[in-house]
């Protein structure tokens, strides 16, 4: 379950995603620090127990796992717009040991024209790392392996966008009648 808390009271808004986060619900908050700094974040905790007994063999494992983002974004004047968005996944608890963490980032700007109508935007996801690195540990009975994996995930990004017209929607209200139903 995924809870979004977007509350002008800090102390509410803290306490309510402490109580969740106990409870071992994903917890957001979302603040407005200025008018034109909005900052965003999410976390999602939980504790992991495997226990597993196959032929005498016990192989039990436990820890905890959590996922942490934070999601920055200003507003400059003329238009303009900044924002940075970094995620942390912690090692994943498997039968026969962890799973690689990983870190990334994102940088983004974006310039509009035309009254809103029109943008352009650049963005970079790691610019400055060639791999995320993946460390890996399966421990088993009589063996220990260590791994490494290193995927590629630096990326930059061009952006156009516009919008043509105004798009507006009535909403009409629905008869409840059926029409194979006759009136009485």
């Amino acid at each position: 379950m995924k809870i979004l808390i977007i509350e002008d009271e800090t102390e509410l808004s803290d306490s309510i995603s402490k109580y969740l986060t106990t409870e071992q619900f994903t917890c957001e908050a979302a603040y407005d620090y200025h008018s034109k700094l909005t900052l965003r974040s999410n976390a999602m905790i939980s504790h992991k127990a495997i226990i597993f007994n196959y032929k005498g063999l016990d192989q039990n494992t436990d820890g905890m796992e959590y996922r942490l983002n934070l999601n920055a974004a200003y507003q400059f004047p003329k238009e303009l717009s900044a924002e940075l968005f970094g995620n942390y996944n912690s090692p994943r608890v498997g039968i026969q040991g962890t799973n690689a963490s990983f870190l990334f980032y994102t940088m983004a700007i974006r310039k509009q024209f035309m009254n809103k109508k029109m943008s352009v935007g650049l963005s970079a996801t790691d610019p400055f790392n060639k791999y995320i690195n993946q460390n890996t540990t399966i421990i088993q009975a009589a063996n220990r392996q260590y791994a490494i994996r290193q995927v590629p995930y630096r990326s930059f990004g061009i952006t156009f966008s516009y919008k043509f017209g105004n798009l507006k929607f009535d909403h009409k209200e629905e008869s409840t009648k059926d029409p194979e139903i006759p009136a009485l």
